[in-house]
């Protein structure tokens, strides 16, 4: 939306700034590892893992996990009925695996 300004005598866009997406969280391997554990539900993943060679080299290899890598989008995809099952929420239990700053 365009306005005029009488201070400055010149228009002005005054259009909502759009949205932006919020940066993907980086995970801490180990902090899933403490939660799933915790859940009894590492194994579960841990098996998922180990049924791909590139995913299990890719997951030895990485330091952290970003949520929108399309390798543990699946993981949590397959996962997310034993979550539901335990009561706990996919958001929630990402929220307490982002790595510290």
């Amino acid at each position: 939306m365009i306005r005029y300004n009488t201070i400055t005598q010149r228009f002005e866009d005054v259009s909502p700034a759009p949205a932006l997406d919020p940066e993907p969280r980086v995970l801490s391997k180990l902090r899933l590892r403490d939660n799933l554990a915790a859940l009894g539900l590492w194994d579960t993943l841990k098996a998922a893992i180990a049924a791909d060679a590139d995913a299990a080299e890719r997951w030895s290899l990485a330091q952290d996990v970003r949520e929108d890598d399309a390798d543990f989008a699946a993981l949590c995809a397959a996962l997310s009925p034993q979550l539901t099952a335990a009561g706990v929420e996919l958001d929630a239990l990402l929220n307490q695996c982002i790595m510290e700053e």
